[in-house]
C-alpha cells in the first residue's frame, strides 16, 4: 500500500487568480493536494475558492496565519477524493494580491474511499523546526509535509522524500511519505534555524486498515508577536 507521486508542481507569483499548472492532466482515480502559502498585511484567510480547469473544488485542510516579523498566511488543501476528469490547472483565488507561492503535486493512491486522517500546522523558528505530530488511525496513510521559510537551510527529514522546491523571497519546501503503520508521525525538517510556518497532513484509504477519524488533529497558533 504505497502512495506514489506522479508529477508535482511549485511557483512564486502574486496575483489574485495565483495558477498552478501540471505538465500533464491528472491521471483518472489520482489525488492532488499541497500548500498555498501568502504574505499579507491580513491574518484573515483571503483565499475565497480553489478550483481546476475542469471545475472541481478542493476544500481547505487547514488555514493558519502567523505574524513574527510579517503575516505568513498558509492554506492546505486537497481534491476531496479522487480526480476523473483530467483536470490540469488550479486556480487559487484569493483577494491578498501580494507575494503568494504554491506546491502541489498529484499522488496514486491505494485502493478505496479516501478522507483526511489528520492535520497539525505551527510558526517556529528553529533549527531542525517541525509542523508537530499528527496521530493517524489507519495504516497506508499519504503524509505530507510543508515548509514556508524566509531563509533556506532545508532538507528532507528522514524517512521523507522531495515532492517540490520553490525559492523566490521566501522558499517553499514540500516532503512526502507512506506511514506503513498508523500512529504517531512528524512535519519535521533537517537542518539550520528556519524562521517559518510548518504544516503537516495525511490522506487515507480505510481499507489500509484502521477506522476513519475525519478530520482530526486542529492546531491554531492566534497572532501572538
Amino acid at each position: 500500500m504505497t502512495w506514489t507521486l506522479v508529477q508535482h508542481f511549485g511557483i512564486q507569483g502574486g496575483s489574485t487568480t495565483q495558477t498552478g499548472v501540471f505538465t500533464n492532466t491528472v491521471t483518472s482515480g489520482n489525488v492532488v493536494c499541497g500548500m498555498f502559502f501568502y504574505t499579507s498585511l491580513s491574518s484573515s484567510n483571503l483565499v475565497t475558492s480553489i478550483v481546476d480547469d475542469q471545475l472541481n473544488s478542493y476544500p481547505v485542510i487547514q488555514f493558519l496565519s502567523a505574524n513574527p516579523t510579517q503575516v505568513y498566511n498558509m492554506v492546505t488543501f486537497w481534491s476531496n477524493g479522487r480526480l476523473t476528469n483530467g483536470p490540469k490547472t488550479l486556480t487559487f483565488n484569493n483577494t491578498s494580491g501580494s507575494n503568494t507561492w504554491v506546491t502541489m503535486g498529484e499522488f496514486t493512491p491505494p485502493a478505496g474511499a479516501l478522507s483526511v486522517d489528520g492535520f497539525t500546522a505551527q510558526y517556529q523558528n528553529v533549527s531542525n523546526p517541525t509542523a508537530g505530530n499528527i496521530i493517524t488511525a489507519n495504516n497506508g496513510d499519504l503524509i505530507f509535509s510543508a515548509a514556508a521559510i524566509s531563509t533556506d537551510g532545508l532538507s528532507e527529514a528522514s524517512g521523507y522524500a522531495r515532492v517540490d522546491l520553490v525559492g523566490g523571497g521566501s522558499t517553499i519546501r514540500s516532503e512526502f511519505q507512506t506511514q506503513t503503520s498508523a500512529g504517531s508521525i512528524g512535519g519535521n525538517w533537517t537542518g539550520t534555524i528556519a524562521d517559518g510556518i510548518f504544516s503537516i497532513f495525511a490522506l487515507s484509504t480505510p481499507s489500509a486498515g484502521g477506522p476513519v477519524l475525519g478530520l482530526t488533529g486542529f492546531s491554531f497558533i492566534e497572532n501572538e508577536w
